[in-house]
């Protein structure tokens, strides 16, 4: 047997019981747990020109740490047009 997911999210039992207690312990009402959203992807934007040149050293770090943390970042860097980056950040690719 396959159990489906409701929409509303799954049944939260001790609640359910504790509301049932009003009605004898008849649960009439079923108390269902607010489902959890989505782990959120982590879009990054980071200017790297020339005017900001002594501080994209620290930028660039900063992406590294946060790509190290989180499963789901896309880095875009930019100059006159943007670009992702992503793939430049690999685990296994150092920055020096």
């Amino acid at each position: 047997v396959r159990r489906k997911h409701s929409r509303r999210g799954e049944i939260d039992l001790r609640r359910t019981l504790r509301k049932s207690m009003s009605t004898g312990g008849v649960p009439i009402d079923l108390v269902s747990r607010k489902p959890r959203p989505g782990r959120p992807e982590l879009v990054l934007l980071c200017d790297v020109s020339g005017s900001v040149a002594g501080f994209s050293n620290f930028t660039l770090l900063l992406v590294s740490a946060l790509r190290e943390q989180f499963s789901r970042v896309r880095i875009f860097a930019f100059v006159d047009q943007t670009d992702e980056v992503t793939r430049f950040f690999d685990a296994r690719t150092q920055l020096d």
